[in-house]
């Protein structure tokens, strides 16, 4: 199990230094604890205990989830990260977000195969955009899921306004892409967003094969 490191920062408000743990890397099944302020998106939240402000204090992390074979990096520059673990068949994630490294997260806990989603969601976003352009959808941010649907919020300013997709329609596209063949050209981490979607050619499973 890891250990925390404790650091000194700074409160912008009244700017008294104060100490906080990081926890650089955090293990599902081991540190149930941390995993819910993962999921709550508490975990880089810090009170000053001076003033009461509270402080978004993003670092480094990795989550791991050993049950469902995933690993989600946080980089909080654009850098990669230092080096690769060797976890055969683990799906390894690199975010430079919090709310990016939050959301892959919560999708990959919720079993879904998260780059049939990120083609899903990119197709839906665009169909979105051009029947509706007085609402100016650029992108679906992953709410949750049940056994029917994926939810998805479209504007931020109005979480409860949702689109939902069937599951149905996911695993529809998930089978597309396993009997495709579809493998991305990257060895380690993949950064799955739009432009995954454009330039990773998975977009090209979609494609009917011409018959021989």
């Amino acid at each position: 199990m890891s250990k925390p490191n404790t650091v000194s920062i700074t409160c912008p408000d009244c700017g008294t230094p104060f100490e906080m743990e990081q926890w650089n890397v955090i293990h599902a099944q081991k540190q149930p604890e941390l995993r819910e302020k993962i999921m709550n998106g508490s975990m880089f939240l810090q009170t000053c205990p001076h003033c009461g402000t509270r402080v978004l204090a993003a670092y480094t992390c990795i989550y791991s989830n050993d049950e469902k074979k995933f690993l989600v990096s946080f980089q909080p520059s654009d850098k990669e990260p230092a080096a690769t673990p060797f976890v055969p068949d683990y799906k390894l994630r690199l975010e430079h977000t919090l709310l990016g490294f939050f959301e892959r997260i919560r999708i990959l806990e919720c079993g879904l195969d998260d780059l049939t989603l990120e083609m899903v969601r990119y197709l839906v976003t665009a169909q979105l955009s051009r029947q509706f352009p007085e609402k100016h959808i650029t992108h679906l941010l992953f709410d949750n899921a049940d056994n029917e649907n994926v939810f998805f919020q479209y504007d931020s300013n109005n979480p409860s306004e949702q689109i939902q997709i069937p599951l149905a329609t996911i695993w529809r596209y998930e089978d597309q892409l396993t009997h495709s063949g579809f493998r991305p050209n990257i060895k380690g981490y993949i950064t799955a967003n739009d432009k995954f979607v454009q330039e990773s050619g998975i977009l090209n499973c979609l494609i009917p094969k011409k018959q021989s």
